[in-house]
């Protein structure tokens, strides 16, 4: 029997928010990027949304999947006063624990606290 893998669902990772949008902001995504659901990320020189690596300044948390080919695209994202479960979010391949941290660190910047 095939064994089936779910995608991350939009907002899996998210505990609490503020009520109404005040968590949310639309984001523009570069064309080529491609951020998963629970995926911290960074702006670019242009604002632009990219996956976070090591060493950049986290920007906010992907709400749901987006990758925009051929054009720049648009995702709602979680960038201030929120909860979000850490074991959810989606940092980068090979990430230890001490990258996931320093993650955690940008978003807590933000206001928003990993449980």
């Amino acid at each position: 029997m095939a064994v089936l893998t779910e995608p991350k669902r939009a907002g899996e990772f998210l505990a609490s928010e503020a009520s109404g949008n005040r968590s949310r902001e639309g984001v523009v995504v570069l064309d080529g990027a491609v951020l998963q659901a629970g995926q911290l990320f960074s702006l670019d020189v242009n604002e632009k949304a990219i996956a976070y690596v090591d060493g950049a300044t986290v920007a906010g948390v992907a709400l749901d999947n987006v990758s925009p080919s051929g054009a720049d695209g648009k995702v709602a994202a979680i960038v201030r006063d929120a909860e979000v479960i850490e074991g959810e979010l989606v940092v980068f391949d090979a990430a230890t624990p001490a990258n996931i941290a320093t993650a955690v660190t940008g978003l807590k910047a933000l206001g928003i606290i990993a449980r």
